[in-house]
């Protein structure tokens, strides 16, 4: 099975366009002669047949083309941790990947600058479409919460977050029928928080980031769970909106 669009996007997406062990931009710039050049490559860490490096660890395997055997290498990389499989195994590749996302997410999630709220202003949301337009076309989610008081809770604001990220993830993958059906889905996802003593705010905004020498502008998922006696929520007019600090 090849590798789908939807888990080309997720693994760019989470690694920034950079390769996971140097950093180099894997999408160079147009020139006046010549349009983009992609310098990256999708590579496994467990390969895909016997003889590949690493493939003798997934022989029967029918799962070597999702994300998390996936890891983005510039070609100088990706040559060099199949040429050195012994140096470059299964535990070390993964190890890298992890790290590098999430230095990807934590760099993008520092964007508002040292001693500013990471968010500004959350509207509440209250219905599936509101959801639906803060997860569209996301490219990364900063997902928060408030701490949970007991192992339902926390199932259930986990449950709730993981729902969104999953939405979110496929969103651009589905055609206009699924997206009204996903509304449907996500009002009763958010009806059940509500249920579990929760409200949600949240919004999509564009992001700066800087990653290497390169600044990116990237639409982020901004999404928060929180009780109703969180300090942070204020009433502007009709509408409620959290105020969270970093």
């Amino acid at each position: 099975m090849p590798i789908t669009d939807k888990t080309r996007k997720i693994l760019w997406g989470r690694s920034g366009n950079l390769c996971a062990l140097c950093r180099r931009t894997l999408v160079e710039a147009a020139t006046a002669l010549s349009g983009e050049s992609v310098v990256g490559d999708e590579c496994h860490i467990i390969g895909e047949r016997a003889g590949a490096a690493r493939g003798h660890l997934g022989v029967g395997r029918d799962d070597l083309d999702e994300c998390d055997n996936l890891i983005l290498l510039c070609k100088v990389h990706h040559k060099l941790v199949d040429d050195q499989p012994e140096t470059f195994p299964v535990e070390r590749l993964h190890a890298t990947k992890s790290a590098h996302e999430s230095w990807v997410k934590e760099t993008l999630a520092s964007e508002a600058g040292p001693g500013q709220p990471r968010f500004a202003l959350l509207p509440r949301i209250r219905t599936g479409k509101a959801l639906s337009n803060a997860i569209a076309n996301a490219h990364a989610y900063l997902l928060d919460h408030d701490e949970p008081n007991s192992e339902t809770e926390a199932k259930a604001i986990g449950g709730f977050l993981q729902t969104v990220r999953d939405w979110g993830d496929i969103w651009s993958d589905l055609e206009p029928s699924q997206h009204v059906e996903a509304c449907v889905s996500l009002a009763k996802d958010i009806q059940a928080i509500e249920a579990a003593g929760f409200l949600v705010f949240g919004r999509s905004e564009r992001r700066r980031m800087h990653l290497a020498d390169n600044v990116f502008d990237w639409p982020v998922t901004v999404i928060t769970v929180v009780r109703p006696t969180n300090a942070g929520i204020t009433e502007l007019g009709d509408l409620a909106c959290l105020i969270a600090a970093s």
